[in-house]
């Protein structure tokens, strides 16, 4: 005779859900990058790339490191801001010198 156990049988289910969203963050943790170290020549090549491109106002690309990843940015550097050590691109988005990797 086969009965009708209802909700319950939903419950493992659920806990696996729950459980779920802790193995993603520990999955993402372990999968993060170590952010490069730059040498002083680099860093220096780095600064004048963004002070030509602000400059003469032309398109840069930036590889820059945030949260354990890379990511790449495209436009105009609209403003260099020395005292929080960061420039910004699009008139929306900054960056800080100190997460920038590299400059194509």
């Amino acid at each position: 005779m086969i009965t009708n156990r209802g909700m319950l049988k939903w419950q493992p289910f659920n806990a696996l859900v729950s459980s779920g969203k802790m193995i993603n963050e520990v999955l993402s943790e372990k999968n993060k990058i170590k952010m490069p170290v730059l040498s002083d020549d680099q860093i220096q090549e780095l600064q004048n790339k963004i002070i030509i491109s602000f400059n003469n106002q032309t398109n840069i690309k930036i590889k820059y490191y945030r949260d354990g990843r890379f990511y790449l940015m495209e436009g105009k550097v609209t403003n260099i801001d020395g005292n929080r050590q960061r420039i910004t691109i699009n008139a929306n988005f900054f960056v800080f010198f100190s997460q920038i990797i590299e400059i194509y």
